[in-house]
């Protein structure tokens, strides 16, 4: 990291909060308490892909004709207002401490589903060495281990060698989701032999999952066998 990006981000931890990064009103921490009060946590959402849905409907339409290649998706909030500002925030204003204010609802979940049968390593989605270097942190690797300083979970591995991504892409947000299959394709690679069986990716956030799909193939390529994604927030379709 940037000696630059670990001063900034050391005056942003000390400094006292004065104002919501939400909503701007006064506030002595850096999220309110009305923000966080209205934190859109998922209601219903299909049992394989998490997508938040409308009525009792467990199986969204499109896990329903055709299963995703990934094995499970576990997010706890629906990726709209104010979590989507949050996240913004995290990935391109250095404010990774904050963090640490939409983390708990989805280690409850976590430890809801897996009981025991936890996986035995977590990869956080890589960032390309180039895009690292400009912008100082890897959002997807501190919240990997935020999680798992909260899981307590000393089996898990924290992976971060297994997968890099090899090719340079256009950011996923800026395109349409035929286009964000066309960028991602062919964007990682992995790194060396595993004997893992059941791995979770890690990531901030899944809109069309074309980064997570094109991961798993690689994993599953490799001989895992089951792929689980965790992430904070998953869009609607």
């Amino acid at each position: 990291m940037h000696l630059l990006k670990i001063i900034q981000q050391l005056l942003k931890t000390v400094t006292i909060a004065r104002s919501c990064l939400i909503c701007t009103s006064a506030s002595n921490n850096a999220i309110c308490q009305h923000c966080y009060n209205v934190f859109p946590a998922i209601d219903n959402c299909c049992v394989i892909c998490n997508v938040p849905l409308v009525g009792q409907a467990k199986i969204c339409g499109k896990c329903n004709t055709k299963k995703p290649i990934f094995n499970k998706c576990i997010a706890y909030y629906s990726y709209s207002y104010p979590i989507k500002q949050i996240i913004y925030l995290i990935k391109y204003n250095s404010r990774y401490e904050i963090i640490k204010y939409v983390i708990d609802g989805l280690i409850l979940k976590l430890t809801d589903y897996y009981n025991s049968n936890w996986p035995q390593a977590i990869i956080p989605v890589p960032m390309f060495a180039t895009s690292l270097l400009a912008r100082g942190f890897d959002q997807a690797h501190i919240l990997a281990k935020e999680i798992l300083k909260k899981l307590q979970q000393p089996s898990i591995i924290l992976e971060d060698s297994l997968v890099f991504r090899s090719k340079k892409t256009e950011p996923q947000h800026k395109l349409t989701i035929e286009q964000r299959k066309k960028n991602i394709r062919n964007a990682f690679s992995i790194n060396k032999k595993t004997t893992y069986k059941h791995v979770a990716i890690i990531d901030d956030v899944v809109t069309s999952g074309a980064t997570i799909i094109e991961i798993t193939k690689l994993l599953k390529q490799a001989g895992v066998k089951k792929v689980d994604i965790w992430c904070l927030a998953r869009a609607p379709l």
